[in-house]
């Protein structure tokens, strides 16, 4: 399996928009998708957007796919706290086409996930993200390409990178 599949699954998904106030999906296939993967009626969803990223683009290998199960959270920092301790993904210093990108919301709990897509050019990244919006925001409705910042100020109010995970 090559970062190039991770990348194609997430831009097959580019455009697809939730009901708002995360009630479900105008393309209800993609729904069903979802709900396959763990998500509910009221659940953000970044993180399962990401789950089911991954278990596609590795359909075929039972121990990634048994390690997904176990490693994916409906919580971004949740995860990725599953997969740092875990020695089957390697967490990176820097963005990587393929990896998961995972931020935090100020100091707290609360994050955003997404699939990198593109490698650092300057300090810019490219990703792939449910759960966002035109702005970059970790709350929105539509699965996006968006433009990201590797190593920018922390903020106490705004997402900070808290690491990459390599999923090849």
């Amino acid at each position: 399996m090559n970062a190039q599949k991770i990348i194609e699954v997430a831009e097959k998904y580019l455009g697809k928009e939730e009901v708002s106030g995360n009630r479900g999906f105008k393309d209800k296939a993609f729904e069903q998708s979802m709900k396959a993967v763990g998500w509910k009626v009221g659940d953000a969803w970044c993180s399962y957007f990401c789950e089911l990223v991954a278990k596609e683009a590795f359909a075929g290998d039972a121990g990634k796919i048994a390690a997904f199960n176990k490693l994916f959270s409906p919580s971004a920092t949740a995860t990725f706290a599953n997969f740092k301790g875990s020695k089957m993904f390697p967490v990176l210093s820097k963005p990587q086409p393929g990896a998961l990108v995972v931020w935090r919301y100020g100091q707290g709990w609360t994050g955003h996930i997404g699939i990198v897509t593109s490698g650092l050019q300057g300090n810019k990244f490219g990703t792939v993200e449910g759960n966002t919006n035109k702005q970059g925001e970790r709350e929105g409705i539509f699965v996006m390409r968006k433009v990201r910042v590797h190593g920018a100020t922390v903020l106490a109010k705004g997402l900070n990178v808290i690491g990459y995970i390599s999923l090849v």
